[in-house]
This record gives structure tokens, C-alpha cells and sequence, in this order.
């Protein structure tokens, strides 16, 4: 899950958008914010976002670290098989929270 660390003078709205520039190469608008996640001494601010445009590629440190005992891949996936992914299951019900938001909206 793309992430990172707030710098001086932003925003975390500011910077969920330019962590996902940085990380996925891409551009992205937020819809709403889904909530907190705390795990392992941090938190981590949820957010619903849509992508704009951009090409999906690897960047930032994740890509400046890439290695075979550190490895970063960018994956799609079908929202069907979200649960066979090793995530938190915190994260994961925010996944479904986003999705549910989204169903409503297009209702």
C-alpha cells in the first residue's frame, strides 16, 4: 500500500497526493477520508481517492530501493480477489468502507 511521511508545511491531503505521484507515477483526487488505521507505533490516515491520469510505474524510493531481498512490485488486481491479498484486516475494512461509498454514490 503506497504510504509515506508528512513534510513540513503539508497537509496530509497534500501528502496522500504527492506520495502517490511520487511512488505510482500517477494523479489522483480525493474523495473522502474513510478513517484511522493505528498498527505497530504510527498511524495511518485513510483515504478514498480516483485516479485521474498517469501511467502506473514504480518511483520514489520504493524504486531507488528495489532489490531482491527489498522488493516493490505495483499490482492490479480485480476487486474480487482483494481478500486473498496479506493485508491488515484494518485496511481491509477500509478497502470495503470505500467501496460501499462508492456503490452509493453511484446510486
Amino acid at each position: 500500500m503506497p504510504g509515506g511521511h508528512i513534510e513540513l508545511n503539508e497537509t496530509k491531503e497534500e501528502c496522500l497526493i504527492r506520495e502517490i505521484k511520487e511512488e505510482l507515477n500517477i494523479n489522483i483526487r480525493i474523495i473522502s477520508f474513510l478513517g484511522i488505521v493505528e498498527k505497530k507505533g504510527h498511524i495511518d490516515y485513510i483515504y478514498n481517492c480516483e485516479y485521474l491520469s498517469g501511467k502506473l510505474l514504480l518511483g520514489g524510493e520504493e524504486k531507488e530501493q528495489n532489490n531482491p531481498s527489498n522488493y516493490y512490485e505495483i499490482h492490479r488486481i480485480r476487486l474480487q480477489d482483494i481478500d486473498k491479498l496479506p493485508l491488515y484486516p484494518d485496511n481491509l475494512k477500509m478497502i470495503e468502507k470505500a467501496l460501499l461509498e462508492r456503490n452509493k454514490n453511484e446510486k
